[in-house]
């Protein structure tokens, strides 16, 4: 699997735990040493799968993404994302990097 189809998966299992209340299934595709960071230094950095976890139980994600042109190098992707409910406004960035089919690092930012 390529880091443009982890990202897509990524994308799908946020939407379906938002609309599931049930974030286990993306869990799956992280690695159990993901780095997930965010740009925003009030969010931070958050490392290894329970640490994942434990801020997807306790503070989930809210609202449904939409993903725009997927740069694909294989174990790198990056794609601007947007708001399901506003696909036309661009919120950001999501940059996965891959090993072994699973996603080690994920980085969302501006």
């Amino acid at each position: 699997m390529t880091a443009g189809e982890l990202l897509m998966q990524y994308v799908f299992l946020h939407n379906y735990g938002i609309e599931a209340a049930d974030f286990e299934p993306l869990m799956r595709i992280f690695d159990n040493n993901i780095i997930f960071e965010f740009e925003d230094p009030r969010i931070g950095v958050f490392e290894g799968i329970e640490s994942v976890r434990r801020v997807f139980r306790l503070q989930p994600p809210s609202d449904a993404i939409v993903l725009g042109e997927i740069l694909d190098t294989g174990d790198k992707a990056t794609a601007e994302y947007a708001d399901d409910s506003n696909p036309e406004q661009r919120l950001g960035i999501i940059s996965v990097d891959i090993s072994a089919a699973k996603i080690t690092r994920i980085f969302i930012g501006k």
